[in-house]
């Protein structure tokens, strides 16, 4: 299956970012990196109430001494329902001896049925004494928008290619405004993918402002995901947000 192509064809809804939230460069989903409580969990799926998301790996992990000391969490999730799944968001939220501090997310679009996820979670929070501090971490996923009501209707991708530069993996390609209204902003979105299928790291993005009916746009993401190396990266999916100017 032509990964690049998972949400880019099927998906004919389109969901708004909010204004503000999103630049003009390669950068993380505007909750990427959200430092407000997030009480996510994992959500049921119509077949039987299952769970579609499992955490199969979950490390807390310390790096540095000091002043320079950080705490991330690495996992994997698996979908281990029998249908593809829309964006998918996990949220990390360290802990200190039994207390909740900050929650962090990171997401990825598109998964298909028993495909796997693996990121990591640093807690921006936390550094040198706190991030030794932290002893636990309570990890959530969920299915946060479905296929059905994912993507953009208005945003067609005429041209894209993985690059490969020296030690850089880069998405570059070319999209347009299929619609027949100027468009406030229009976001591509990014999902690298490994050689064994997994995809790796967070969804990034590439948005450009004040784009008319037709008008064509380039966009370039470069991986800069660590959890591995850019010559572990096969290949990568495409989806797109858009908001209408009023």
């Amino acid at each position: 299956m032509d990964r690049r192509s998972f949400l880019r064809h099927s998906l004919t809804a389109s969901i708004a970012i909010g204004a503000g939230c999103v630049s003009s460069n390669s950068t993380d989903l505007p909750d990427n990196n959200s430092s407000s409580p997030e009480n996510s969990t994992d959500r049921s799926n119509s077949d039987g109430g299952k769970k579609a998301l499992e955490v199969v790996e979950n490390e807390l992990i310390h790096t540095g001494s000091g002043e320079t000391a950080e705490v991330k969490v690495c996992a994997v999730v698996e979908n281990v329902s029998p249908n593809a799944l829309g964006q998918v968001v996990a949220s990390a939220t360290f802990i200190e001896d039994g207390a909740l501090l900050s929650s962090w997310v990171v997401t990825a679009n598109g998964m298909d049925p028993g495909q796997r996820w693996e990121f990591d979670i640093r807690s921006g929070g936390a550094t040198g004494e706190d991030a030794q501090a932290v002893d636990d971490v309570q990890l959530d996923v969920e299915e946060r928008v479905s296929v059905a009501d994912y993507g953009s209707d208005r945003i067609e991708i005429v041209e894209n290619e993985l690059v490969r530069d020296e030690n850089n993996i880069i998405v570059e390609g070319v999209a347009k405004n299929a619609g027949d209204e100027r468009l406030e902003y229009a976001t591509i979105v990014a999902t690298f993918v490994d050689t064994d299928d997994v995809l790796v790291g967070r969804a990034l993005t590439h948005t450009v402002r004040d784009v008319d009916p037709d008008q064509r746009f380039k966009f370039s993401i470069r991986y800069s995901a660590r959890v591995r190396d850019p010559a572990d990266i096969d290949d990568y999916q495409l989806t797109a947000h858009h908001r209408v100017e009023k």
